[in-house]
């Protein structure tokens, strides 16, 4: 009931198919823009177009080289792992896939314009409190404001036993962004890191947005 609610406030439904493919138009545009002939193809792992029919496409198209680009800023054997795994079953089960030469990007949340992209954003929000008279009433100001980091959680165990860079790369992901904010002379009060989704009974990491 309560996803329900949640996908009935975002007007019904996720809009992550329909906001990823505008993603790929964007990012084909933009290097058409720049003489690269390319094309871009959306697979999704668990829901469509599934990744199996991507490749379908790709190999339709008779495309020889092939960029993996995980949408996942940092990367986590359970988020880019997982897709990237059974892009791997793929490639070595289908011999007409065995001359097709392709290439990672693990990660990307070190990318400038990543890290000015959410600083843009948050900025936008931090300064809005001076901005707004109902705040200002409250006795709320820019400088009062806390920035809260929420990020995916994932098994603590995944980190301390399978080496998953995760917790790593969000905490650097946090420190660039903040780094931004800073060399911007953004004031505000601090921040905060914390995970959420916690699913059963074993250890994950760091505490929970609500304990935070």
């Amino acid at each position: 009931p309560t996803s329900q609610e949640g996908y009935k406030a975002i007007g019904g439904g996720s809009p992550i198919r329909r906001t990823t493919e505008e993603q790929a138009r964007a990012l084909q545009g933009a290097m058409r823009a720049q003489d690269v002939d390319a094309k871009c193809y959306v697979a999704m792992r668990y829901w469509n177009p599934f990744t199996e029919e991507a490749i379908e496409r790709v190999k339709r198209d008779r495309i020889t080289d092939l960029v993996i680009l995980p949408l996942y800023p940092q990367f986590s054997v359970s988020t880019s792992g997982s897709s990237l795994r059974l892009l791997e079953k793929i490639f070595k089960e289908d011999p007409a896939l065995k001359d097709l030469r392709h290439t990672v990007i693990p990660s990307w949340y070190q990318r400038r314009g990543y890290v000015c992209a959410m600083a843009n954003l948050i900025e936008r929000e931090i300064l809005a409190f001076d901005a707004c008279k109902q705040s200002a009433k409250k006795g709320l100001s820019s400088r009062k404001a806390h920035v809260f980091f929420s990020a995916h959680g994932v098994p603590k165990s995944y980190v301390t036993e399978a080496g998953d860079p995760y917790k790593e790369e969000m905490e650097e992901t946090v420190d660039l962004i903040v780094e931004e904010l800073r060399g911007r002379g953004i004031e505000y009060n601090g921040h905060t890191l914390a995970y959420q989704s916690r699913v059963g009974p074993v250890e994950w990491l760091g505490a929970p947005p609500g304990d935070s």
